[in-house]
């Protein structure tokens, strides 16, 4: 007579691997980890990040073109009247501002989803764009928030810097030929100043879109925690995000050179249109070819370079999650979460890792009142 054997239990299946090892890294598995995101997420890579804002753009220009050719002859009384300001003016202002911000909001959109897919794939994860959209949706308005503090913060040292240029340049006016030369060497300082201050400072703040997403926190907040975090990183930060910028810029120049040939082309085919039967037909279509030809390149460069965007993001984001471990550890709280996976662990039942620990604080209370304790003669017994 046989017995069935109780079979020994199964091991639980491993959990995903992240896109970096959960433990501080170096500016190579950032790298590499960066472009791995271009095969293990395409569809936010080439889907949300480049068609979200492209399609954006190109609405925006559509119904700016539209609400241009209507109010044209309006400015100009239909022909018959010199051009002069007017509240038509003032319209397309409000509507090219409200184009521009069309695309900020598209942007941030794109950038919000991208940081919650890199997030998603340091601990292994995969979701769809609807699912990262849905996370990444109540942080829209503060990244969008952000985006305007950094430019009024731009705008605002770009004003300082305008402002010494000409007070050098007043100061120098009336010194003769030495208070010339010292303008322009000062001038020129100030002009070489600008690069600098600017890549150090966006190199600072590289971090505060992720904090922004991942940790819910406010624009100004975000900057300052980007601040504190890229301490002690700043070159790692400024070298991985330099260096996907200048791949990305150089490979949407690359692809945007034939099209910038192509009006050169249909120029060479000038002569063989003039001497067809019908010129002015052959110019026009050669015309129209080389504008489509310049409007496909021009798309294609314009995808790369939102494609390179949404690497850099993912860059940024990764350096986030390198910086909390070097600072706070959060490489224990990655590898805890890891661990409870592969014990079988459900991941709804897990928190997320990235939330901020909170720090507890309970204020001090009355004094207990002291009791006789074995072997303590010393403490007094209370009455009664």
């Amino acid at each position: 007579m046989s017995y069935s054997q109780p079979q020994p239990p199964q091991p639980y299946p491993a959990p995903p691997r992240g896109v970096i090892p959960p433990y501080p890294v170096g500016f190579g598995e950032i790298f590499s980890a960066s472009f791995s995101m271009i095969r293990r997420s395409p569809g936010v890579v080439f889907g949300a990040s480049i068609l979200i804002p492209l399609l954006a753009a190109i609405a925006g220009c559509v119904a700016f073109m539209i609400l241009l050719i209507i109010t044209a002859p309006m400015a100009t009384g239909g022909g018959t009247a010199p051009y002069s300001f007017g509240w038509v003016d003032i319209v397309l202002m409000i509507a090219l501002l409200g184009l521009l911000f069309v695309v900020a909001v598209a942007g941030a959109a794109a950038q919000s989803i991208v940081i919650e897919n890199a997030r998603d794939a340091v601990l292994g994860r995969k979701a769809r764009v609807a699912q990262l959209w849905q996370r990444a949706r109540p942080s829209l308005w503060r990244l969008v928030g952000l985006l305007f503090v950094q430019a009024a913060l731009a705008l605002g040292a770009i004003a300082i810097l305008t402002l010494l240029f000409i007070l050098v340049i007043f100061a120098g006016s009336g010194g003769g030929t030495a208070g010339l030369v010292l303008t322009v060497i000062l001038g020129i300082t100030l002009l070489c100043a600008i690069f600098p201050l600017s890549a150090w400072a966006g190199t600072k703040m590289a971090l505060a879109p992720s904090i922004v997403v991942i940790e819910g926190a406010g624009p100004t907040s975000s900057i300052l925690r980007s601040w504190r975090l890229t301490r002690g990183r700043f070159w790692v930060t400024f070298g991985v995000i330099f260096v996907l910028g200048l791949i990305a810029y150089m490979a949407a120049y690359l692809l945007s050179l034939p099209g910038a040939f192509a009006p050169l082309f249909g120029s060479l085919g000038s002569a063989g249109a003039a001497s067809s039967a019908d010129p002015g037909s052959a110019f026009a279509g050669m015309a129209i070819g080389s504008l489509i030809v310049m409007l496909i390149f021009s798309l294609i460069s314009t995808a790369v370079q939102y494609a390179g965007y949404a690497i850099q993001s993912t860059a940024a984001t990764l350096l986030y999650v390198d910086a909390r471990m070097r600072h706070e550890g959060l490489h224990f709280r990655l590898q805890a979460h890891l661990q409870s996976l592969w014990n079988g662990v459900p991941k709804q039942q897990l928190g997320d890792p990235f939330t901020l620990a909170p720090v507890s604080y309970a204020p001090p209370g009355p004094p207990v009142p002291p009791t006789q304790q074995p072997g303590n003669p010393e403490t007094p017994i209370p009455p009664g």
